[in-house]
């Protein structure tokens, strides 16, 4: 008789709604925030919440349980196979536009680089599991990951290691019972006050560190050991900040059911790969209509449109036509089980 699945969660879909709508709005508003200057401190100030809260919760959902069966199938056809067939469809978009058709997978498009990591996050974990110390260890090798010019955007290589520590820190917290601990009635209490302390640290102190040393995908700056040993420092710092500012947010999210955000949130991934994809095909900020923003009112008219349209991206319609690409189901590349191997030196009949 086959075990009932699991009801899902609503506390963290309702996080992962939150970070991912946060995605979305500083991804399409990033751009007329730098050029006019105009509430440029919240990119800054919602950093914590949007990619380190994504990758802890990734890190929260994922096992270190060896890769077999479904499992296995999943990652290869659910992570890896969804990038394949996103990689495809904007190099296919791109032609159709009259670009010269180019599909090149080892270099992932706009914002898709979380799906390569993801798959690699979740490959390794049962592998450094079996280390001792793996969170030190962890933080160590993004650090250390950065003085290696070989280690870029390729197979997302520089943000994978880089932000290793945070996927780590997500499941060890699934291992201690973190909705055990955020349950306790002083957490949410002392949850808004770090989580207020945290956004007002990053939105005046913020832009005191550069874009390309939030975005961990290239290698540190400058000559010699000693010339780029700050910039380490500086991903460690914002490697807490991410966890501090991310654990704030889980802490004070609704546990309960919410109507419509905890449906939305179980779509979050539907909200994540499509808003990438519409925005890599579409050239929305290179527009002369987008160009042309250059007040506040327009600014903040342009993060409700693009809250609004993160959210659609969840809907039932959206996920209805899309499934077949965010949630495949086919199983027709795989095998039922996996082909016995022989021992070495045994002789055959």
């Amino acid at each position: 008789m086959e075990q009932p699945r699991p009801s899902r969660d609503p506390w963290l879909d309702n996080t992962r709604l939150v970070a991912a709508v946060l995605i979305v709005v500083m991804h399409v508003s990033v751009t007329a925030m730098s050029s006019t200057g105009i509430l440029e401190g919240l990119w800054y100030a919602s950093w914590p919440l949007r990619v380190p809260l994504f990758v802890i919760v990734a890190g929260y959902f994922s096992s270190a349980e060896p890769l077999r069966g479904r499992r296995a199938v999943f990652l290869v056809r659910n992570v890896l196979g969804v990038y394949l067939v996103a990689d495809l469809l904007s190099s296919l978009a791109s032609a159709a536009m009259g670009e010269r058709w180019w599909i090149n997978p080892v270099i992932p498009p706009f914002a898709l680089w979380f799906l390569v990591s993801l798959f690699w996050w979740r490959a390794m974990l049962p592998l450094v599991a079996h280390l001792r110390y793996l969170g030190p260890l962890s933080v160590v090798v993004s650090l250390v990951a950065g003085f290696w010019p070989q280690v870029g955007n390729e197979f997302s290589a520089g943000r994978t290691l880089a932000l290793f520590p945070l996927f780590v820190l997500g499941w060890y917290l699934r291992r201690i019972d973190l909705r055990a601990i955020v349950d306790r009635p002083w957490v949410r209490s002392a949850g808004w006050v770090v989580l207020a302390g945290t956004l007002a640290f990053a939105g005046v102190f913020g832009s005191e560190v550069s874009r390309r040393s939030y975005a961990m995908r290239d290698h540190y700056r400058g000559d010699g050991f000693w010339e780029q040993l700050p910039q380490a420092g500086i991903r460690g710092l914002l490697l807490v900040l991410g966890a501090v500012g991310a654990l704030a947010l889980i802490a004070v999210v609704p546990r309960r059911r919410v109507p419509v955000m905890t449906y939305l949130g179980a779509g979050s991934m539907y909200v994540y790969v499509l808003h990438a994809l519409i925005l890599d095909i579409s050239g929305l900020r290179s527009t002369s209509w987008y160009g042309s923003i250059d007040s506040v009112p327009e600014v903040i008219a342009l993060m409700l449109g693009a809250t609004l349209a993160a959210l659609a991206l969840a809907s039932p319609p959206v996920r209805w036509a899309t499934r077949w690409f965010i949630q495949p189901r086919y199983t027709w590349p795989f095998r039922d089980e996996v082909p016995e191997t022989p021992p070495l030196g045994k002789v055959r009949a």
